[in-house]
């Protein structure tokens, strides 16, 4: 499988999209673990990895900030490598600054739906699951076209060229999607344009891991993985309340949640270990 890099705004962010851009564990032509690195701008890039994600951090803080750390992530990670720009599925963050940056220097194609949260993308609109409705051209920042579900229902070839004649006009598509099948389609078809930096949400993350699998594994063998695994610990903090109902869920599975209780803590933190 080539190499690609991806560039996320946040840790969380970053580690899923890692776990994504490798392919669905244990399937066919999923990328071995160790092959998969986490790093920040600047970093010295290891050229044994195929997949390289940068975190820049910059989820807050200013647009300014948010660009000179993303152009320094460019600077490290190279030319002529396929890009992945992971985004927030809502749009949070310093988006418009971070893509006028890239757009800079890459030509992009935004297709920012996640299905599985209830996130859909219809007419260019974002509709997230509460109603909220947020038109994505307002965080590109240049012209863009919207390729519309029934192109993207058409198939690969039909959005290639709809990609293709957006580009060619001198602005971003913008792609609906509405499943995760759709979003199958989009990055088969957008792995397909060349030059293009993808710039998607876990949803688009995953699927181009799918995608760059399945094409792997026509030539690969299956990989089993097997033996005793070590305990595994995971480190929540956020103010999502939903997080918590999830830690409460998965303690009534008999997995061990361990509480802080420093008083200097700035958020809540849960510890949560796995075996």
């Amino acid at each position: 499988m080539s190499r690609m890099i991806a560039i996320a705004d946040d840790l969380s962010g970053a580690a899923e999209t890692a776990a994504a851009l490798s392919g669905p564990a244990g399937g066919q032509g999923a990328l071995r673990r160790d092959s998969v690195v986490l790093c920040w701008p600047g970093a010295v890039i290891d050229s044994e990895h195929s997949i390289i994600v940068f975190d820049t951090d910059t989820r807050v803080g200013g647009a300014r900030s948010a660009a000179a750390s993303l152009r320094r992530a460019l600077a490290a990670a190279g030319n002529g490598v396929p890009l992945f720009k992971k985004i927030d599925s809502q749009l949070r963050g310093n988006t418009e600054a971070e893509l006028v940056e890239l757009a800079a220097s890459h030509r992009l194609a935004v297709a920012c739906a996640l299905p599985a949260l209830g996130r859909t993308v219809v007419g260019g609109n974002l509709q997230l699951s509460n109603g909220r409705v947020v038109a994505v051209r307002s965080v590109v920042g240049q012209p863009t076209s919207i390729v519309e579900l029934h192109t993207v229902h058409q198939g690969v070839n039909a959005v290639v060229e709809a990609v293709r004649d957006a580009l060619a006009r001198d602005t971003v598509p913008i792609l609906d999607s509405q499943s995760d099948a759709d979003l199958d389609i989009i990055a088969s078809a957008l792995l397909s344009v060349d030059g293009v930096a993808l710039v998607g949400s876990g949803g688009l993350a995953a699927a181009v891991g799918r995608t760059r699998s399945s094409v792997a594994g026509r030539t690969a063998p299956a990989r089993v993985v097997s033996g005793v695994h070590p305990p595994i610990t995971v480190v929540v903090g956020t103010t999502e309340t939903s997080v918590g109902h999830q830690l409460e869920f998965l303690k009534q599975q008999g997995i061990p949640v361990v509480r802080s209780t420093k008083p200097e803590s700035t958020g809540r933190l849960e510890v949560l270990t796995a075996s």
